[in-house]
This record gives structure tokens, sequence and C-alpha cells, in this order.
């Protein structure tokens, strides 16, 4: 299955992700959504911080509801 990388921490883009990560294992839930690469080496300060604020905007709320509605188990971020 053919997929480009983006890294968008929003609200629609942890759900977009969320939703092709489930296509992509053939799997109705998972146990755990990680979120990766997530550091300055990787992404750089300027960028890092605007990923920051998107996470901070909405995409700890879309993992929040994932969580309370059953869907994952956990969440986390390395």
């Amino acid at each position: 299955m053919n997929f480009q990388v983006n890294f968008d921490y929003s609200y629609d883009g942890i759900r977009r992700s969320y939703e092709q990560s489930l296509q992509r294992l053939s799997l109705p839930t998972v146990d755990a959504l990680i979120i990766h690469d997530f550091d300055h080496g990787y992404h750089g300060d300027a960028t890092l911080a605007r990923h920051l604020s998107d996470l901070d905007a909405g995409g700890l709320r879309a993992l929040g509801e994932l969580k309370a509605r059953g869907e994952v188990q956990a969440v986390g971020r390395g």
C-alpha cells in the first residue's frame, strides 16, 4: 500500500493517521498509539514547536477521545 509520510499532529491529522493505520494493519483497533520521531534532532526547533502547538491545539484531544471510547488502551510519544 503506497503512502506518503505526513507529520500532522492536529485533531484531524491524528484521526486520519489512526484510520489509515487500521487499514494498513487490517485491524479494527490497536492496543497503543505512539507518536514517534517527535524530537528536536528529527524535526529541528522551529518545526517541532509547530508540531507541539498542533498537538496541544487538538491532537491530544483526538488521542484522549480514542482512549476514552476504548479504541486504544494506551497513547504515548517518543
